[in-house]
């Protein structure tokens, strides 16, 4: 998935992408274990699951708002 990209992606293939996202972020496979053990500290902490399950249940799929702090 690539954001840069978001509005070329039809509505059909946005809510698909957001069912993924959170998917991966309940089952806590983001980010990916290969790249864990390179960074360890890009892990998800409790916050930023939290903040991302808040940012799917209020973006519209035509234009998601992302804010990286």
């Amino acid at each position: 998935m690539n954001f840069s990209a978001w509005s070329q992606y039809d509505q059909r293939k946005q809510i698909k992408l957001f069912e993924e996202i959170q998917e991966v972020i309940e089952k806590e496979e983001m980010p990916l274990k290969q790249y864990l053990w390179m960074h360890p500290d890009a892990r998800l902490d409790i916050n930023d699951q939290m903040i991302i399950k808040a940012w799917l249940s209020g973006a519209q799929p035509e234009s998601p708002n992302i804010s990286v702090q």
